[in-house]
């Protein structure tokens, strides 16, 4: 069995996880020399268990092993399972190798885990999947690790994440691809065992078509056997699915089939490929997918598990928020892409193929797909039956009232629907038909959008709508129309009025309202792309439904209720580029008229729905990366590319000039912290040098609230890098070893051992601050300390005239740990610094985790141990007590 993998994540049971590992934030890697090497393989002793606990004692003890940090990273793996059993570690059957065995002796070998932690993979809190492992980062530690790894496994990338990330929660989404052969896309009637066959372009073109369908959020039940119709976690949604282009392995024809998706069930993607086989070879009709997704149980086969690989892990958000901090990396691996593809030629494509060609795994399950076609794939009944069986129930059913009949609304709207688009002269069964979206009881208005979607989408397609300038009802009498013309200004008509219902029903009080309100509105988007209802400027807008969508999005942003969850589903149309652009511009066109219209004040709900709606856009970097549209144009795209995505270089401009006049003064406090790192890149990559007071002001961001926000990480590590330079005067220095001194004493424990170590630094980096650890008069008798907390400027709070009395003070601190590393004020300070990227991220929760693990030392009592009730009546209680 073969498999390829990325990074971690929560994958279906029939394929192998990937690792994960742990350790702290930042992604600095410690050197290990070889002596540092030798420490951690040392001689064995005669029991197991006491090799182990002499190990944890050395690791504890030796200074040599406490330098070399541990990391929290990621590791992209790449591996072919062929020949092991499986890949989660089998400690009860060691002779039963996995992939996991290999990774672990390889990182024991290697020397980034200790040989205890290795025999229990607890102590490094190891496990696939969703957790962590903690590793020392030596020098060149991919070559490292792959030197003790077979050629068929390999370590490609190692990254550093944070504290806090899960691969499992933080992932977004996942990709991946299934080889196969393309003779599984022959017609039935041909020969299964043909190696000579070669897909057409055509039927190449209509798989993908069919894969296409997949699109969106769907009720995946009937394709797993874990989840119920009615279970909400059977839907999912299909961001892409495609097949590439073939090519030949072997003097046989492969392809290989890509699916992303925000999750995946088990044995979804082998049965989603498994039913466009069917319907390619003509088993059964390509309805039977929608119907699928239906609440009607379907039977769908499932292709052979072999070729089924994991592509790509994407973390879209943790890139957003952690990846261009300064602190943290991209969880990206386009560097690495080029030996990804070398891995999967060499090692896992050939393996895939060679198993296919000989144990022939696709052409034996299409073999058992023909015998039980009939049982798996119930054929649709064609459009005539349907009708002939939609009349009857409806005629049946005349006089059934609704106590007695609770879905005589589903049969009473399919039945209108048929004959409104059966034959023009119902046209009037429209109005019974809308006149349910104005329903109090929630099932009949989804039911009615979803009829109102399929009858206008169909009426757009046949282009039974009226396109242009639409002309009123009243005129149909007085007008010379032909009576095409009246229709479809009638139809066109009750098309508006449908629109106006739907967006109606964005505000309404449930959530399956609204969501199957949106769904309906952007399919209606869609079909006027195709078949636009006005005459536009093609060289502008194309034939984009701009007024549509500008509509939507004002409904979105409502003032009165909070949207999220709605903006949450709408994020799935914003993944297309040419929705992506007109949205942007209908919120801007929103946000100024309901501004203008509430004269600039406060609207905190819709302020939070527009915030919720921009943070989910992702602008693409490069116009290249634009393929995804809701409307496919037939001209060139370049010229719109340029002009939409980009701002011209005098707007940025702009926003910097008022930057510091309109935005940064509106937050104080903590909520300035995230400021810091726009100055940062400003400062470090473009040679921004002429923020005014910028010291004074980041001066005056140390107050008590610091230690308690989100953000605390990365303000230590910005104020590190801004305080690094050994040319900054020395009373600058000093008011921040100061100011941090002061509110040391009222910060928790996992603040103080960040401050600790950032003021003793600040103090090596400029010796001319050790004045205030080593003032005598500070000593002689108690005075009033000269500094002056609440001036604003650092250069007039006579810092340097005081004395860092507040460490000693933390000297006798409740917590151990902050005791001692407040006494290191007492020794003279070493050179070199102290790393505190390994406490930044330090919780209270690791903190008490971290005391409880620790091993007490037995605490001695003396006693005298007793040997009887009352034995002596010289004894304390014989003196007092008789039992006469």
């Amino acid at each position: 069995m073969l498999r390829y993998s990325r990074i971690l994540s929560n994958l279906p049971k029939d394929l192998f996880w990937l690792s994960k590992t742990k350790s702290n934030l930042f992604f600095t890697s410690i050197k290990m020399t070889d002596e540092s090497d030798k420490v951690l393989k040392r001689p064995a002793e005669d029991s197991p268990g006491a090799e182990a606990e002499h190990e944890d004692k050395k690791l504890k003890t030796d200074p040599e092993v406490k330098k070399y940090s541990k990391k929290k990273v990621a590791l992209l793996l790449a591996y072919s399972g062929k020949g092991y059993y499986g890949m989660q570690r089998n400690t009860a059957h060691p002779q039963f190798r996995t992939i996991e065995d290999e990774l672990v002796d390889a990182l024991l070998r290697a020397g980034c885990i200790p040989e205890g932690h290795a025999q229990s993979m607890k102590k490094m809190s190891f496990q696939r999947c969703a957790r962590t492992d903690k590793l020392w980062m030596i020098e060149n530690i991919l070559d490292s690790i792959n030197m003790h790894l077979p050629p068929q496994i390999r370590v490609l990338g190692c990254k550093t994440v944070t504290g806090g990330f899960n691969s499992k929660n933080n992932c977004v989404g996942r990709t991946y691809s299934y080889l196969l052969p393309t003779v599984a896309f022959s017609h039935m009637d041909i020969d299964q065992n043909d190696t000579s066959f070669r897909l057409s372009s055509e039927t190449l073109e209509r798989v993908n078509r069919l894969f296409s369908l997949y699109k969106g959020t769907h009720n995946f039940h009937n394709f797993t056997s874990q989840k119920g119709a009615k279970d909400p976690s059977a839907k999912r949604y299909i961001l892409q699915m495609s097949c590439g282009e073939p090519f030949l392995q072997q003097n046989s024809e492969f392809a290989v089939i890509t699916v992303r998706g925000q999750s995946f069930m088990m044995h979804q993607i082998r049965k989603m490929i498994g039913l466009v086989i069917a319907v390619v070879k003509g088993y059964t009709d390509e309805g039977v997918m929608e119907k699928s997704w239906g609440e009607e149980k379907v039977d769908i086969p499932k292709v052979p598990g072999l070729g089924l690989m994991l592509e790509k892990v994407h973390f879209d958000q943790y890139n957003k928020r952690f990846g261009g901090d300064g602190i943290h990396e991209m969880l990206e691996w386009s560097k690495e892409e080029e030996a990804i593809a070398a891995f999967k030629e060499k090692h896992i494509y050939p393996s895939i193929v060679e198993t296919e060609l000989n144990e022939k795994s696709m052409v034996n399950w299409m073999t058992t797909l023909k015998d039980g076609a009939k049982t798996h794939l119930p054929c649709l009944p064609t459009a005539r039956e349907k009708k002939k069986k939609t009349i009857m129930a409806a005629s049946g059913s005349s006089n059934v009232t609704e106590e007695n009949a609770p879905s005589s609304y589903k049969k009473s709207i399919i039945y209108k629907t048929n004959r409104l688009l059966d034959n023009r002269k119902h046209a009037n069964d429209i109005f019974e038909v809308l006149e349910y979206l104005q329903s109090e009881k929630d099932k009949e208005v989804i039911f009615s959008t979803n009829a109102c979607s399929k009858i206008f989408c169909e009426l757009l397609e046949r282009r039974e709508l009226f396109v242009g300038k639409l002309p009123q009802e009243e005129d149909l009498t007085q007008g010379d129309h032909s009576a095409d013309e009246k229709y479809q200004i009638f139809m066109r008509h009750r098309y508006n009025n449908c629109v106006e219902l739907l967006l109606e029903n964005i505000d309404h009080e449930s959530f399956q309202v609204k969501e199957s309100a949106l769904c309906a509105l952007m399919k209606f988007a869609a079909a006027e792309g195709k078949h636009p209802l006005e005459i536009l400027d093609f060289r502008e807008h194309y034939n984009f439904p701009r007024y549509l969508i500008q509509a939507v999005v004002e409904h979105i942003l409502s003032e009165t209720a909070d949207m999220s969850l709605l903006i949450s589903r709408f994020q799935e149309f914003m993944e297309m580029d040419d929705v992506r652009y007109y949205v942007m511009s209908a919120v801007r066109y929103s946000i100024s008229k309901i501004m203008a219209k509430n004269k600039k004040a406060v609207i905190p709900v819709f302020q939070n729905n527009v915030f919720n709606l921009l943070t989910t856009i992702n602008v693409p970097k490069q116009a290249s990366e634009m393929t995804n549209f809701l409307v496919q144009q037939k001209t060139n795209h370049e010229d719109w590319k340029a002009t939409k995505l980009k701002l011209p270089g005098s707007m940025y401009k702009k926003i910097l000039v008022s930057l510091h006049e309109s935005i940064l003064p509106q937050m104080s406090g903590a909520i300035s912290l995230l400021a810091l790192n726009g100055l940062f890149v400003l400062i470090h990559e473009h040679n921004f040098r002429d923020y005014p007071d910028f010291y004074k002001k980041l001066y005056n961001l140390l107050d008590p609230s610091i230690f308690h926000v989100k953000y605390r990480a990365r303000f230590f590590h910005l104020a590190n890098i801004f305080l690094s330079s050994t040319h900054l005067p020395v009373y600058l220095v000093a008011a921040f070893v100061k100011r941090l001194s002061r509110l040391s004493l009222s910060a928790p424990p996992t603040a103080l051992l960040i401050l600790l170590p950032f003021i003793c630094n600040l103090i090596r980096r400029h010796p001319s601050c050790r004045t205030l650890i080593h003032r005598p008069s500070a000593a002689d008798e108690p005075r009033e300390d000269p500094y002056v907390m609440e001036e604003d400027d650092p250069g007039q709070c006579r810092a340097l005239e005081s004395s860092l009395w507040e460490i000693q003070t933390l000297q006798k601190h409740y917590h151990p740990d902050v005791a001692k590393a407040a006494m290191k004020i007492n020794v003279p300070l070493s050179e070199q610094e102290e790393d505190i990227s390994e406490v930044l991220e330090l919780s209270t929760f690791e903190l008490m985790e971290r005391e409880l693990k620790a091993k007490k030392d037995g605490i001695p009592l003396e006693f005298d141990l007793a040997t009887g009730l009352l034995s002596s009546s010289k004894g304390v209680l014989g003196v007092h007590f008789s039992l006469e």
